[in-house]
């Protein structure tokens, strides 16, 4: 059964479709004037999103510090940061344990 794909006039034909029968299209896009938007992009590929403008001269810019991140963001940090030291403890016990068994084999 040969099922007839639509064609979008910026992407081309699409690749498949749905359950809900909308098309799937395969979206390529560039960083070139008059190019469509990269996957996930917004707008008509000529103007940057909104919220993406560079900061102003002698602004530096935003990082990701933890006082940006808000309260979940500082409890993933903190979560992380304790699953990582119990990890690297666990680690070092186990090297210690196993220094021990090398050390009773030798003897």
């Amino acid at each position: 059964m040969d099922i007839k794909l639509p064609t979008h006039p910026v992407w081309g034909r699409a690749i498949g479709l749905r359950r809900t029968g909308a098309p799937i299209y395969l979206i390529q896009g560039g960083s070139g004037e008059g190019e469509p938007p990269a996957e996930g992009g917004q707008g008509d590929g000529t103007t940057p999103p909104a919220g993406s403008a560079p900061p102003k001269d002698g602004e530096p810019s935003k990082g990701g510090e933890p006082d940006d991140l808000g309260e979940g963001g500082k409890n993933a940090i903190k979560a992380e940061r304790a699953l990582r030291a119990a990890a690297e403890k666990a680690q070092r016990e186990a090297e210690a344990k196993l220094k021990a068994i090398e050390n009773a084999n030798k003897s």
